[in-house]
């Protein structure tokens, strides 16, 4: 079963597909089994009416059940290899974390929202935007979100690739928090926002110094 590591972090590996093939003929094989065992005692049990129902109804069952196991195994299954892809957790730096620019988040719209923002690097030169112990905002909505903007105001711009944000990550708690920044911070983007996505509402916003 080969594994492939990526120097970002991320791995996959394949499942073969005899080995689901196995799985699979090896449901077919028990069910079968029983279809064996059930039609036997059909034959002898002929004559008694009753008898001959409640094995009907054990037939029934069981077809019900392998025809479940059937779907299932090809809804889960396919011709090809599966590709099972496995998330490994990179989000917090490498040794020291250095900071470059600075600030404090400003509430807005009668949100909690405080704490200290930066932005820096790691002991392998990888960029962090950082949410200090004191972070905190409103967590009721769910869709709490950190961008890199070049004023205090969102302004979005999809048409246009949004030139003026970028997305950083999504905030799960109040307190510290790394968020790993793909390749390096584009010049300008000296605010962090705090944006709520379902009331389309900022929650707070500081200037990076």
């Amino acid at each position: 079963m080969p594994i492939r590591i990526f120097s970002d972090g991320h791995f996959f590996f394949h499942v073969p597909t005899f080995l689901k093939q196995n799985v699979r003929n090896i449901f077919l094989l028990f069910f079968q089994n029983i279809f064996v065992i059930l039609l036997d005692d059909i034959c002898i049990n002929e004559i008694n009416h009753k008898l001959k129902i409640r094995i009907m109804k054990r037939i029934f069952t069981t077809m019900i059940a392998l025809a479940l196991v059937s779907i299932s195994t090809v809804a889960c299954s396919s011709d090809n290899d599966e590709t099972v892809e496995v998330q490994v957790d990179t989000a917090n730096p490498v040794g020291a974390f250095t900071a470059i620019k600075t600030g404090t988040l400003t509430a807005q719209n009668g949100t909690p929202t405080k704490g200290l923002i930066e932005t820096g690097v790691d002991n392998s030169n990888t960029t962090f935007v950082h949410l200090g112990s004191d972070f905190t905002t409103e967590l009721g909505t769910g869709t709490a979100t950190i961008y890199l903007s070049r004023t205090a105001t969102f302004t979005a711009s999809p048409g246009t690739g949004n030139p003026d944000l970028k997305l950083i990550g999504i905030v799960n708690k109040n307190g510290e928090a790394f968020y790993k920044v793909n390749g390096t911070i584009p010049a300008g983007l000296d605010y962090v926002i705090v944006w709520c996505g379902s009331a389309n509402i900022p929650f707070g916003n500081g200037l990076l110094k």
